[in-house]
């Protein structure tokens, strides 16, 4: 999950990555839509020479002075929306499956296995929970407003989608940054999930439907990935339960153990049963 810093850091790194992206998708598409069979993608690829003047007739009519009107103009606007266009798909693409916009779900289970038990206790958010999370030091806030976690303008602004949340003094969420997050949907509906760490993985979950007696659900991982491989490392996420009679509360943390390195385990907190998930992104497309 992604708090406000972190996805400050991540929205910079990302940017960075899609000007190079949309720039060389332009100068490909101001080749390709006027000559394919000219200049094309491949050459590009392979490092032939493609210049603009040779790949272009637009730019041979203008330098050829066939008319006046042609003089000068290298690319009519039609060109230059159509590339626009282009390039413009091509960013949706990149951050449709480059960013987990499907959710996110908690897992539980032996990090080197490919399959097992247990998957009536994973749960999905549905909405990255991070920018709706409330950190530590403002837990009084989230106290005097009788539990529900309210939204910043600022945050009204960026995330109009994420919506409000009630707080569970007695099963509650932290996140590697020190932010108290909603739970997530629970159980986790079967069927079948696109799933990756962000890594080199990405594997087809399946979560098999509950068994009618013993309320157990399977799930599977294909291609021989493990759950290790399709876990993101960096998020680190646990649910806090009361134990017995004590006073389970935020309160009760330790700010300076945080932020949680990757892949290390949630800090304790006193009065606390802890259980820690590991987190996947869930991936748009099709899971075979």
């Amino acid at each position: 999950m992604l708090s406000g810093h972190v996805l400050q850091c991540r929205v910079r790194r990302e940017s960075a990555k899609l000007f190079r992206l949309v720039c060389a998708c332009l100068i490909i598409s101001l080749c390709v839509i006027a000559e394919p069979s000219t200049c094309n993608t491949f050459s590009l690829v392979q490092g032939r020479r493609c210049s603009i003047r040779a790949c272009s007739p637009l730019v041979r009519r203008a330098t050829s002075g066939n008319t006046a009107k042609d003089k000068g103009a290298v690319f009519s606007r039609r060109d230059l929306f159509k590339a626009g266009n282009y390039a413009y798909y091509a960013l949706l693409a990149y951050i449709a499956f480059r960013l987990p916009l499907f959710g996110y779900i908690a897992a539980l289970g032996d990090p080197s296995a490919s399959s097992g038990d247990g998957a009536e206790q994973w749960g999905i958010w549905r909405q990255d929970p991070g920018p709706r999370g409330v950190r530590l030091k403002r837990y009084d806030e989230l106290q005097a407003h009788r539990g529900v976690a309210t939204r910043s303008t600022e945050e009204r602004v960026w995330f109009p989608w994420q919506n409000d949340w009630k707080f569970n003094d007695a099963d509650w969420w932290l996140e590697e940054h020190g932010l108290i997050m909603p739970a997530p949907e629970s159980p986790l509906p079967s069927g079948k999930y696109i799933v990756s760490g962000n890594r080199e993985v990405t594997s087809t979950l399946t979560i098999h439907p509950k068994d009618g007696q013993t309320g157990n659900q399977r799930w599977e991982l294909s291609g021989g990935a493990k759950l290790f491989d399709v876990t993101h490392l960096p998020c680190r996420s646990a649910r806090y339960t009361q134990r017995g009679e004590t006073t389970c509360s935020p309160a009760s943390a330790i700010s300076s153990t945080f932020p949680v390195k990757p892949g290390a385990s949630m800090p304790p907190v006193s009065g606390c049963l802890k259980q820690d998930y590991a987190v996947l992104f869930v991936l748009p497309g099709i899971p075979l």
